[in-house]
């Protein structure tokens, strides 16, 4: 979601940045170039004018959202039926178009992409390691997409707890070393291997490697 957080003075947990030399996920459209210095809301950007993109394969689905300006019956900030539309960062504002704000800060992007829900979507990887030979590994999963190793995991479904997403999306895409849904291969990697890790998943592995005491 494209956004402003209503505490533009708070830090975020992950100071996450996107590349604007690559296209979105499954498009050609690629995002605004947004400096570090002016991700943050609170920082003036007359020029800021990204692209507006929701991919036509996530419309007028049963688990995504209809335009927020067509749609006066949905709460935000709120359990919303069987949908969790709270965000774990801060209540979100909105934009002009009556849009959820991303609380991180600018992105470089307007719409929806690829998810179903304007606002939070709420997904859940499970981190799950062994230590084998003296090393900390952790299982991954490849995704047939992008070809990038990734944590095994996906979407929160409406009404579904966290912990059931996690049982769900492990045994769907990791055990017994196959793969299915997105992913073409598991394994276990160790956290000081050089493979690409897809999206933020890296800062994952990042905050696993601080826990061990591991530079």
């Amino acid at each position: 979601m494209e956004s402003r957080s209503a505490r533009e003075e708070s830090t975020p947990f992950f100071a996450t940045s996107f590349a604007s030399d690559v296209p979105y996920l499954r498009s050609n459209i690629y995002r605004f170039n947004v400096p570090d210095e002016k991700v943050g809301w609170s920082v003036p950007f007359p020029e800021y004018d990204p692209p507006d993109h929701t991919d036509p394969k996530a419309v007028g689905k049963s688990w995504s959202d209809p335009d927020p300006q067509a749609a006066d019956n949905i709460r935000w900030n709120a359990i919303d039926g069987k949908i969790n539309r709270k965000s774990f960062i801060c209540d979100y504002s909105f934009d002009s178009m009556s849009r959820p704000m991303n609380p991180m800060g600018r992105t470089g992007l307007r719409g929806r992409g690829l998810l179903g829900r304007w606002g939070p979507n709420h997904a859940a990887d499970p981190l799950v390691t062994r230590i084998k030979d003296g090393k900390l590994q952790f299982v991954a999963i490849k995704r047939s997409d992008t070809g990038e190793w990734a944590l095994p995991g996906g979407m929160v479904d409406a009404g579904e707890e966290v912990s059931q997403t996690l049982k769900r999306e492990f045994s769907e895409e990791a055990l017994g070393g196959k793969a299915a849904d997105d992913a073409v291969h598991a394994k276990w990697i160790s956290v000081d291997s050089k493979e690409p890790l897809y999206a933020t998943h890296e800062e994952f592995v990042a905050l696993l490697k601080s826990v061990h005491g591991i530079q």
